[in-house]
């Protein structure tokens, strides 16, 4: 999920070389054809589908999931990728004193139920295969909170890592991890727009390696 996104078309590229078909879905159809020409520079284009689905919709992820039922194809692999981040989100619009009730829950449902939903509905078929492989896309935000006006993005991370672990009690007695990463700063177009460059040095001194992430990383 997020597949039109920055991060999505990186996931996509590793595993299609590793051997996976993939389908990439997001609700931004135009994200989505440039995620896949990306792809497709790396890999064969028959590897790589696109699904234009809004992963709050729950009818529409179980249509998604019926037709690789269909065409059987084995849903062995789950990322839940997609939130809504940068600079449109971040600010003093989103600080807490000003943040409308709409946004809080735009940002939930994206980042946090929608990774339920998309769990909810692909969980049965792997229990039934006896193995699944889910990975969600935290962020370090959800450990150490947000000083950018987007304590809505940092607690719907937060509340991913809490879902992340509960799942992986569930699940794993059917041969299904449930894993979670959470990135740090990742160098993007979006990333320097929200965050300006003198703080980002800063940032970039508080990591180990002394680098901010890259997206191929």
């Amino acid at each position: 999920t997020g597949g039109g996104g920055l991060l999505g078309p990186q996931h996509g590229i590793a595993l299609a070389k590793w051997g996976a078909n993939i389908v990439l879905v997001d609700i931004d159809e135009t994200g989505l054809k440039n995620a896949k020409n990306k792809i497709t520079d790396n890999i064969p284009e028959s590897v790589i589908k696109t699904a234009v689905v809004n992963i709050i919709n729950e009818s529409a992820l179980i249509n998604l999931r019926n037709q690789l039922m269909e065409k059987n194809l084995a849903i062995d692999i789950l990322i839940n990728n997609a939130s809504l981040t940068g600079a449109k989100y971040t600010g003093n619009r989103f600080k807490i004193i000003n943040l409308d009730i709409e946004d809080w829950n735009k940002m939930i449902s994206v980042a946090l139920t929608g990774s339920f939903i998309c769990t909810k509905f692909v969980s049965p078929h792997m229990i039934k295969q006896n193995w699944g492989r889910i990975i969600n896309t935290s962020s370090i935000h959800g450990f150490v909170g947000s000083d950018y006006g987007s304590s809505h993005y940092a607690s719907a991370k937060a509340g991913l890592i809490g879902f992340t672990k509960s799942a992986a009690k569930e699940l794993g007695p059917y041969g299904i991890t449930v894993n979670a990463i959470a990135p740090g700063f990742i160098r993007t177009e979006t990333l320097s727009k929200s965050v300006n460059e003198d703080d980002l040095k800063i940032f970039a001194k508080q990591i180990p390696v002394k680098k901010l992430g890259d997206v191929s990383e």
